[in-house]
């Protein structure tokens, strides 16, 4: 699964060191170590860092769009010039 994660507070794409010098629930994080995003078998979306390290951030703090896949070119599909992605649904 391929996906966008918007700030809500910004409507931009998040500034992971500076999510975890400044926001509380992602100050265990190695700020300078970022890895980025995943999303859980649960559908829990979680910030890592490069240390095994993870936090949960809280509901509504960031938006979720997936990415079709069929934007992406193959041998026999010239790429495809995509819309900007529209902030999906928050998860947890």
């Amino acid at each position: 699964m391929f996906f966008d994660v918007i700030d809500t507070q910004t409507g931009q794409y998040p500034d992971l060191e500076k999510i975890a010098l400044n926001e509380e629930w992602a100050d265990h994080l190695v700020y300078c170590d970022m890895d980025g995003f995943a999303i859980t078998e649960a559908g829990c979306l979680i910030l890592m860092d490069e240390c095994g390290n993870i936090a949960y951030p809280p509901e509504g703090r960031f938006s979720v769009a997936a990415i079709d896949l069929n934007l992406c070119p193959t041998p026999d599909r010239p790429p495809v010039s995509a819309p900007a992605s529209t902030p999906g649904k928050s998860l947890r």
